[in-house]
């Protein structure tokens, strides 16, 4: 914390054109696109195509809901690592500090899908 005047979730995440105070939110920022996570790996080609068509339009922001919990976070890798977008994942169960520090989510929206579009 010394270091970077914060903790990790603290931690100023400015994505889509809004600065959010951390990295822990309560609900889908206003800028993302929702994108839902397949329920097995079997759905993860015709997903990850909705990704690139989502990034090619220009989207910033992409929260990743619902499908299943490994899915969810190999769709927000995707949109991270490969395309070098801030993916929020909407997963209640996910621990947050864990999965921002590990560099699979930019963010965490603790609960259920709410605002945005």
């Amino acid at each position: 914390m010394a270091r970077h005047g914060a903790e990790p979730l603290d931690t100023p995440l400015t994505a889509g054109g809004t600065t959010f105070p951390g990295r822990l939110l309560t609900e889908v920022p206003q800028a993302a696109v929702r994108v839902q996570a397949p329920a097995d790996e079997s759905g993860l080609p015709a997903v990850l195509a909705r990704v690139r068509e989502v990034v090619a339009r220009g989207a910033e922001v992409v929260a990743v809901h619902d499908g299943a919990a490994f899915t969810r976070i190999l769709v927000c890798e995707e949109i991270r690592l490969v395309h070098g977008r801030t993916a929020v994942l909407v997963d209640g169960d996910a621990d947050p500090l864990t999965t921002v520090l590990s560099g699979r989510a930019d963010a965490v929206v603790d609960g259920g899908i709410r605002g945005g579009r």
